[in-house]
């Protein structure tokens, strides 16, 4: 049996508070693999308490690797820039922070042919 693809999932992120526990525990629920798998949010300085939910999660779960980085343009694309350039996946998945994948998301993901 081989072993999966690494898989970086990376996410932007402002002031989502309210929303972001959502997308932690979707992630967390996946059925890919978690040695497989990184999380990396770039976040856009947030002012509200997002880096504390993160850090919380982090401490609850640390089976998934969950990184933040700072978006200090605070734009989409360059927070998302800024992930990818700290990605370790040879597949990368974008996700938003309100977003609620199906646990099978980044299983299929794996599963589409890859464009050439």
């Amino acid at each position: 049996m081989s072993i999966p693809p690494f898989v970086s999932i990376i996410v932007p992120c402002y002031n989502e508070e309210t929303t972001i526990r959502h997308l932690l525990d979707s992630v967390l629920a996946q059925t890919y693999p978690r040695a497989q798998m990184e999380l990396i949010i770039s976040d856009g300085m947030s002012t509200d308490r997002t880096q504390d939910v993160i850090a919380m999660f982090q401490r609850e779960h640390v089976t998934l690797a969950v990184r933040v980085v700072e978006n200090s343009t605070r734009t989409i694309p360059s927070g998302l820039n800024q992930a990818i350039r700290e990605s370790r996946g040879e597949i990368i998945a974008r996700l938003d922070a309100h977003s609620m994948p199906f646990p099978e998301y980044v299983e299929r993901l794996r599963r589409r042919p890859r464009i050439k």
